[in-house]
């Protein structure tokens, strides 16, 4: 199995896979990983992969273009991932979707930098990630899980 991550801080990753019971069992070949910069993918002079929300609004939002390219460009390096992205409003991770998520050959964990930062582009079908991978943010999503946060704006509707 081949475990991947698409993060802007890739080297935070590689102290704790090669350490402890993940570093004896990455040693036994139960599993390989490799960490990917998301800014690689990037094509401003400053690298950014955020932005603010479309219309306005607090927070910022993680750029739906670095990821799509990303994820593209990963899958198409050998059999396609299956995509996971972190999110606080996505299906939680149980021991049932993580004996799911084993059957995979290849997973790839796509980490935001913001708490609830993917913007809702992210929960469409992109054509990287289509066909094989799943996408449970946007099962979540579909299932009516994902709940929007208020503000004191009633124009508003998150």
């Amino acid at each position: 199995m081949l475990i991947e991550t698409l993060s802007v801080f890739p080297e935070m990753f590689e102290p704790v896979m090669s350490t402890s019971i993940l570093g004896r069992a990455r040693k036994a070949g139960l599993f390989d990983f490799k960490a990917y910069n998301l800014r690689d993918w990037t094509h401003d002079r400053h690298r950014t992969v955020d932005d603010e929300p479309y219309g306005g609004g607090q927070g910022m939002l993680m750029k739906v273009e670095p990821i799509a390219e990303a994820i593209e460009a990963i899958g198409s390096e050998g059999p396609k991932p299956t995509v996971v992205f972190f999110t606080p409003c996505g299906e939680p991770f149980t021991q049932h979707v993580a004996e799911r998520l084993l059957k995979s050959e290849r997973l790839l964990f796509v980490c935001s930098r913001y708490e609830a930062s993917m913007s809702a582009r992210m929960r469409m079908p992109t054509s990287a990630c289509r066909s094989a991978t799943t996408c449970l943010r946007a099962r979540a999503a579909r299932h009516g899980r994902c709940r929007r946060r208020r503000t004191s704006d009633s124009r508003r509707p998150w």
